[in-house]
Parts: C-alpha cells; sequence; structure tokens
C-alpha cells in the first residue's frame, strides 16, 4: 500500500507462498521469476508476464479503480479468477510488481482449482483460458505472451493429469488443446514450449488415442528418461513414438532452456588460504560423449576435480 501510494498505480501485484500441510514452499519458478524483477508505475505492454500471476490472493487493487470498472470475482466458476486479473492488468493506468511476499496460499487436494481430473474441469479451464485471450485481443503482445504462459505452465498441468484420467478427459483436451496451440506465435513457440508438450500436442491435434495413451504409458512427459541426439533439426530427444507416431521430428527438439546446465553448491568450506566448493552440475537432457568443465572465478582459472557422480532422476512412476 505504501508502494501504491508513492507510485499511484492502480494495482500491486506481490509475489506469494505455498503452504502444503506443514511445509511452506516457494511458488512455481515462473512465478519467482516475474518477481525478482520488481517495478513500479509499469503497464502491462511494459511487463506482460505479470500475466502469469492470476490467482486473487497477493493483490492489491485501488478501490477507486476496482469500482469504476465493477470488477467482482466469480464465486463458483473454476479458472474465473484469471478473467479478472487480465481485464484489471490491461485496463490499471499502472501497475507495481513487487518483491515483497504478501500472501501465503494454503494448498488443499480437494480444491476445486487443484484436484478434479474431469473432462469438465478441462472445459472450464479452456473457457477461461480463451476467455482472458478474446480480453487481450487489443494488446497482441500480451496476448501472444498469455497463450505461451499457458503452453508452458498452465496447460502442461492438465497434460499430466492424464496419468490416473479417463477417455473423457483425453477427448476433452483433444477438443481444446489444439485451439491454444494454433493461436501461439509459431517462432515463439517452437523455442520455448518444451518438447515433451510440442509432441503431445501433435499428438492430440491427429486425435491418435492410442497414440497418445502409449506416449503417456511409456513416460513420455519426462524427456529426462528418454535417450537423446544431435538431428539436422538440432538437439533431439527421442521421447516414445520418435520415427514411428506421424509427428514433424522438430517437435522433438529440445528448447535452449531444455539443454541448459544445472548447478547446485552442496557446501562451501575454508582449507587454508583456498575457498573449496562442492558442486554438483548436470545436464538433465543432453547426453555428453567426454564432458570436460572448467571454472573460472573472476576471470581466473580455478582448480577442479571431477567426482563423476551419476544424476539419478526418478519418474512419476517410479523408473530411475
Amino acid at each position: 500500500m505504501d508502494g501504491l501510494r508513492r507510485s499511484g498505480s492502480d494495482v500491486a501485484v506481490m509475489p506469494y507462498q505455498r503452504r502444503e500441510g506443514d511445509v511452506v514452499r516457494p511458488p512455481a519458478p515462473w512465478i519467482r521469476a516475474v518477481h525478482a524483477r520488481p517495478a513500479e508505475a509499469v503497464t502491462l505492454a511494459d511487463r506482460p508476464d505479470v500475466l502469469v500471476s492470476a490467482i486473487p490472493g497477493g493483490k492489491i487493487f485501488r478501490r477507486a479503480f476496482w469500482d469504476e470498472h465493477g470488477f467482482v470475482y466469480p464465486t463458483v466458476l473454476l479458472a474465473g479468477d484469471q478473467r479478472v486479473a487480465a481485464e484489471a492488468f490491461l485496463k490499471a493506468r499502472s501497475l507495481d510488481i513487487t518483491g515483497v511476499p504478501a500472501y501465503t496460499w494454503r494448498r488443499m487436494e480437494t480444491s476445486i482449482s487443484q484436484g478434479h481430473v474431469t473432462a469438465a474441469a478441462v472445459h472450464a479451464r479452456h473457457d477461461a483460458m480463451e476467455a482472458v485471450l478474446e480480453i487481450l485481443e487489443p494488446l497482441p503482445v500480451a496476448r501472444d505472451e498469455r497463450i505461451l504462459q499457458y503452453l508452458r505452465y498452465n496447460i502442461p498441468n492438465s497434460l499430466l493429469k492424464l496419468e490416473r484420467a479417463d477417455d473423457d478427459y483425453l477427448d476433452a483436451l483433444v477438443e481444446r488443446v489444439p485451439t491454444i496451440v494454433r493461436a501461439a506465435p509459431a517462432d515463439r513457440y517452437a523455442s520455448e514450449v518444451p518438447a515433451q508438450y510440442r509432441v503431445l500436442h501433435a499428438l492430440l491435434a491427429s486425435g491418435d488415442h492410442d497414440a497418445v495413451w502409449r506416449f503417456v504409458r511409456a513416460e513420455g512427459m519426462q524427456p529426462e528418461m528418454h535417450p537423446s541426439g544431435v538431428e539436422p533439426s538440432g538437439p533431439t530427444v527421442y521421447l516414445p513414438g520418435w520415427g514411428a507416431d506421424d509427428v514433424d521430428p522438430a517437435a522433438y527438439v529440445l528448447t535452449e532452456e531444455q539443454t541448459a546446465a544445472r548447478a547446485l553448491v552442496r557446501s562451501v568450506r575454508a582449507d587454508g588460504a583456498d575457498l573449496v566448493l562442492d558442486v554438483a552440475a548436470w545436464f538433465p537432457n543432453v547426453e555428453l560423449a567426454d564432458p570436460v568443465l572448467t571454472v573460472k572465478t573472476d576471470g581466473d582459472l580455478v582448480d577442479v576435480t571431477s567426482g563423476a557422480e551419476p544424476h539419478v532422476v526418478t519418474s512419476r512412476q517410479g523408473a530411475q
């Protein structure tokens, strides 16, 4: 509220944390990324990435702005809060994006937004998505960003539920997901949406239910579980159905984000005048034949001793 008084903005958007039972967890990485870049008095055109923070919690609206536009949160509609957030962000004269955590979201498996694996839930979520995209039509840069957010973060949540879904649920995905895919800007879709989802989108668009179920049951949505290589179109993960299903080979090409290294500092200690770091580093989706690691700090090379420990991934179905 102090920030709103200072900036004159209509809406403050703040980060939140999630509480599951007795455990408090940070929000998803894409939520953290938005709030890692705080800003005052920006517009939606300046920061379309803010659209990913759609939940009602963690928002403060200037009352005069709320009343001027007659905003109302729906009481029963699944994902209806997304419409209010999109319209408010679009109509706000300016927004504040803060780095101050302001809300704890108690996540409950029984909630309507979290636990329902039904065709009706798929249709309700997609009705909300399509309503948001209609609201954002006057600002194409924001509409494109929201489409990519849906395909990277929201729709995967529905796709992952296929592991415990039925044919009616799959029918709903076959009907609704291709519409969002077709609306996406093609260049950003190919470079930003992970390969496993692009492949599954192609299978959904084909309407081949048997191919979808084979892909899901063979853990196709976890690229870490499958070999990779280099094809003419780029670094490729050989997901179930590669070379057999009628899917463009380009769909199997890993994104830049998927081929980036991961690193974790496990300990830091002093050894005389030296500082010793124990670091685990790995590529989750790329197999290197003979990796060599070189580390620099402030431009100087430092000594590296390789431990050559394997990074083990456990799938949702229990395989390693």
